[in-house]
């Protein structure tokens, strides 16, 4: 997607949250599969096949749901950090979250895009979390306002390649016991008009976009 000479390329985990208003909405995102080794592997592989053409994005905007225990279901936020809940090596003195013998950070800091949108901070994981604790893991027990699936793994490779990048998750599951998938997919067409109404915002404010991808650019934000 080009707006205004600025190349997105959008990345989302699973066909079902890309719904059809943000079809209309001309938005052709990259499907990069559910959990961190599905996101890591497809990502690096499209990001180096763009990078062969010469064709690498300005930008990535990482999108799709999250599950909170805490955070108002069917509402949009921006992920202002992200860590990654499964890595812990802490029985051989690491923090928990950092992957040992790495440089990179446990957290990244991630930019904000737009300051009315509510911002949240994202634990990713290989496991579902629910109010019942199905995955023996529960929300009181994770440090970060919502939990996904994918985010971390995008955003390593995305810093590998040194591209801006950018998230925003819908909330659809965490408030309520799980009752199946049935549960997540509820919020689903409510967080698609969402995402359909932010991408037409970007093409009304345009201007701002630009000056927000050459801020982030130059490490401003």
């Amino acid at each position: 997607m080009i707006i205004n000479g600025i190349s997105i390329l959008t990345f989302v985990a699973a066909q079902l949250e890309y719904g059809s208003k943000m079809q209309k909405q001309g938005i052709d995102p990259e499907f990069i599969g559910v959990g961190p080794i599905e996101a890591a592997f497809n990502t690096t592989k499209i990001l180096m096949k763009m990078r062969n053409s010469n064709k690498l994005p300005d930008v990535i905007f990482c999108i799709g749901t999250a599950g909170s225990g805490c955070l108002k279901q069917g509402e949009l936020y921006q992920i202002n950090k992200v860590s990654y809940r499964d890595m812990d090596a802490s029985a051989f003195g690491f923090p928990k979250g950092k992957t040992p013998y790495t440089t990179y950070p446990s957290i990244f800091e991630l930019p904000v895009l737009f300051k009315d949108i509510p911002t949240a901070s994202l634990a990713t994981g290989a496991s579902v979390v629910d109010k019942q604790g199905s995955s023996q893991t529960s929300f009181d027990t994770i440090d970060a306002d919502a939990v996904d699936m994918e985010t971390y793994a995008i955003v390593r490779v995305a810093h590998d390649f040194n591209i801006p990048i950018i998230c925003l998750r819908g909330i659809s599951d965490g408030t309520e016991e799980s009752v199946g998938i049935e549960t997540w997919e509820e919020y689903l067409e409510i967080i698609d008009e969402k995402f359909a109404k932010f991408y037409e915002r970007l093409h009304k404010e345009n201007t701002q976009l630009i000056t927000i991808i050459a801020q982030i650019k130059s490490g401003i934000i």
